[in-house]
């Protein structure tokens, strides 16, 4: 504001609202009170403060993006331990669905095309290979590699990243309740509040707790809520980059948590009133700003240098001793379970030669004793 008040020579007031109330939240009525009740009644001509850019909200007020934000996921990084279902973790149930559906599709070809090469099937037990049934092998290698390499890395993205816990977003916490616990920060509450009125029953029982329990489920600052999720806790906290940043500036000897399911990159908004010609003057300011990179300086100088990505990650990248194991010990089961199958087999085929090499040798031993005994008897053999 003070850039923009140089730049187009005007002067400004803000006052703080006497109740402390932002008015995130409509009234029962469905009218808003608070800071946003004031602008739209245009007791005043903007807010100052970043608000979050809600399709809800579109219709109440002007928006002018101005602030980047994305949100995370943290929690207390849990020990380290050998994690069976880490395998099984590198697809979704839907692919892995999908998979199967697929694999048993071509099975049920290969095995119709195999019957139809059986002497069952007349048409084709002259041929020793038909098209569909060469079509069919190429497919199934065609799929087998495509899913193999997907699956290596997936699956090398898991051995390089300590997951605590399998959460992929917001609703995988709060279907886990009462085993772990979803907070978010308290003027966060809007975003869940049009959500709930969506209808979504996982978002209903969440609004539910927090309206009974609000100080189980909402934080007022960066340092309260990482202390929310402090030793011994199952709290996992919504947070926001920038606000982490500024607040791990600030205290630099603290320690970064555990961040996963980052979101999508966004923009909190100033917002003025409803059609305001204020508008296009402070679009344009803000859009002076960007050009000449003056809200890349005032991001970093709130943020500093730091990147929470390769803070978060960097001890991270080691496999433990427990996966190492892990993978060691499938693939010693797995060399055990071939090496039986090739013994078997070889054990089968030895013993299938045996039988094919002793029967016609007894039935020669018993056709020279049946010519010795007529030689005996002196019997003509054409007569027999």
């Amino acid at each position: 504001m003070d850039f923009l008040s140089k730049k187009f020579n005007f002067t400004y007031s803000s006052h703080k609202n006497l109740d402390n109330n932002w008015g995130v939240v409509p009234n029962k009525n469905g009218s808003y009170g608070g800071v946003l009740g004031d602008l739209i009644s245009k007791k005043y001509d903007m807010i100052i403060s970043v608000w979050y850019w809600l399709i809800e909200r579109d219709n109440l007020a002007d928006h002018i993006p101005i602030v980047r934000h994305r949100e995370f996921l943290a929690m207390k990084e849990g020990k380290s331990r050998t994690d069976f279902s880490l395998f099984l973790r590198v697809f979704t149930n839907e692919l892995w669905g999908t998979i199967l559906f697929v694999t048993l599709s071509i099975s049920a070809c290969l095995l119709l095309s195999m019957y139809c090469k059986s002497k069952k099937c007349k048409s084709c037990k002259s041929k020793k290979y038909t098209k569909g049934y060469s079509l069919i092998i190429f497919t199934l290698l065609v799929f087998f590699v495509i899913t193999r390499a997907y699956y290596g890395g997936a699956l090398t993205k898991f051995f390089t990243v300590t997951v605590p816990e399998p959460f992929e977003n917001k609703i995988d916490v709060m279907k886990s309740y009462p085993k772990y616990n979803l907070m978010i920060r308290k003027d966060q509450e809007t975003v869940y509040y049009y959500l709930m009125k969506k209808g979504d029953p996982v978002y209903k029982k969440f609004w539910k707790r927090l309206k009974e329990n609000p100080e189980q489920t909402t934080y007022t600052s960066e340092k309260e809520g990482l202390e929310m999720i402090g030793a011994d806790s199952k709290n996992v906290i919504v947070i926001e980059e920038t606000m982490l940043l500024g607040h791990l500036k600030a205290n630099v000897n603290e320690q970064i948590p555990y961040l996963f399911a980052h979101g999508r990159c966004g923009y909190n908004t100033l917002m003025l009133q409803k059609n305001s010609p204020l508008t296009p003057v402070f679009k344009h300011g803000v859009g002076v700003l960007r050009e000449k990179g003056i809200e890349q300086q005032l991001y970093l100088k709130w943020i500093g240098a730091g990147s929470l990505a390769s803070g978060a990650t960097l001890d991270a990248i080691v496999l433990t001793p427990g996966q190492v194991i892990l993978i060691f010990s499938l693939m010693m089961v797995v060399y055990g379970v071939t090496l039986v199958l090739f013994c078997g087999e070889v054990v089968a085929s030895k013993m299938s030669k045996t039988h094919r090499t002793t029967q016609p040798s007894s039935l020669r031993s018993m056709a020279r004793r049946e010519l010795s005994l007529l030689q005996e008897r002196r019997i003509p053999i054409g007569r027999i």
